[in-house]
């Protein structure tokens, strides 16, 4: 199933005993474009600096109708799991011990998405094999918040700029495929469009600007945003082709 992002954030958290607070951030590798972690606020469970951080590998299902992020683990064990301070920066070392922590594969061992495959429920305990400890090195990872990135400039290829708004990924793999760009004549925000994330060249953390690679016109001509149709077939060919006229 496709989802948008911001549509997640603010959903509960439900484990398997009980309530843990809510979505208030996701965290994603800018490189291969998938979600490494929820950010979730504890509410009154954890003081405010700590930053506690869910792997999709714990999550087992996405209630839409009910607003839930529904868990496969219990408060007690999100609660005694390592922490990182708010203005921390996620690191390969903290990574590792939260994984060693849970039992988890190691999600970067490995050429697919979730280490050798793109479902992230094959990282759970009872399908690992190998448990050996990876080799770490110190080393910042390049994890971005998506409630950072949704609102940086976006810049097509003839110098028009536009917004990014949000992005939308596959609930199985949390690969996200698109990205929603409120495309603007001026100040003002005409339509949001989908683009796929491979139209992206680059980000620019220092100035906030994400630089595309097809025109303003080209971005105009693909599909508008509708949440409704993120899974209809017909719409998710008609994004194919609209890619695929954009790489002419």
């Amino acid at each position: 199933m496709n989802i948008n992002i911001q549509k997640i954030l603010g959903f509960t958290i439900r484990t398997i005993d009980g309530e843990y607070g809510t979505v208030s951030d996701v965290l994603f590798s800018h490189e291969d474009h998938v979600i490494r972690y929820l950010v979730i606020d504890p509410q009154k469970w954890n003081p405010l600096s700590r930053k506690v951080l869910i792997s999709p590998i714990s999550v087992y299902y996405i209630n839409i109708d009910a607003e839930e992020v529904c868990l496969s683990i219990d408060i007690e064990k999100i609660k005694a799991a390592p922490g990182i301070e708010e203005h921390e920066t996620v690191s390969r070392h903290f990574e590792s011990e939260l994984y060693r922590y849970y039992g988890y594969g190691y999600y970067w061992m490995g050429a697919d998405l979730w280490g050798m495959s793109s479902d992230p429920a094959l990282l759970r305990p009872h399908n690992v094999l190998d448990k050996s400890a990876p080799d770490i090195r110190e080393s910042d990872i390049p994890l971005r918040s998506i409630n950072e990135v949704c609102g940086y400039l976006v810049k097509t290829d003839d110098d028009k700029h536009h917004q990014m708004a949000d992005y939308i990924f596959n609930t199985k793999s949390w690969k996200i495929s698109f990205a929603a760009v409120d495309a603007q004549n001026g100040m003002i925000a005409t339509e949001r469009c989908l683009i796929k994330v491979d139209a992206i060249e680059e980000y620019n953390w220092h100035q906030q600007l994400i630089t595309l690679q097809i025109s303003s016109h080209q971005l105009l001509g693909n599909p508008h945003y509708e949440r409704k149709l993120l899974n209809s077939e017909s719409f998710l060919a008609m994004m194919e082709l609209s890619a695929t006229i954009n790489q002419k």
